[in-house]
């Protein structure tokens, strides 16, 4: 008699690393970076932000990783006449920096400009966002090799496919 049909283990790198001896050092070897989620109720100002979001790349050097407009995915969620934006800041980047709420809603307001930005919450994550260095396709392959080998056992999560939703699903 069986009580399981699979097992889907969704956890985190380094906690399936505690749970999974065999990929244990494979996966502690797998870098998170710290990550702070922002939410600011923007006054539109001259120019009115109509899209999803957008990224910062890397050559900006700035630590605003990026923004989702929420208020224009979900209207209901902000009050008549106002924008609601998720700033995300920190991460890894290529160059020093020292990432902070403040300096991350300076440099929305620069590329945005909106009339007015009031932060009305930040969440920080600390090991929030798996990194994909050199040799992360190689902690695939062995997590897959597992999975071939414990056939009953399912192992998802953004530190495999993706940090997006959508990859991840």
């Amino acid at each position: 008699m069986k009580d399981f049909d699979e097992i889907h283990i969704t956890t985190p790198a380094f906690v399936t690393a505690d749970l999974i001896k065999e990929l244990s050092e494979p996966l502690k070897s797998i870098h998170y970076s710290d990550v702070t989620q922002i939410y600011c109720e923007c006054v539109p100002g001259v120019n009115s932000f109509e899209g999803f979001g957008f990224l910062v790349p890397s050559e900006e050097r700035l630590s605003l990783l990026g923004a989702v407009c929420v208020s224009n995915i979900f209207p209901s969620k902000s009050s008549e006449g106002r924008k609601l934006f998720v700033l995300f800041c920190g991460g890894d980047r290529p160059y020093s920096f020292s990432p902070s709420v403040d300096g991350a809603v300076k440099e929305f307001n620069k590329i945005i400009q909106p009339g007015l930005t009031k932060v009305v919450h930040v969440q920080e994550f600390k090991k929030g966002i798996p990194q994909f260095y050199v040799g992360h396709q190689k902690i695939v392959e062995q997590v897959r090799q597992f999975e071939k080998e414990n056939p009953r056992i399912r192992i998802s999560g953004n530190y495999l496919s993706g940090v997006g939703i959508g990859e991840c699903l």
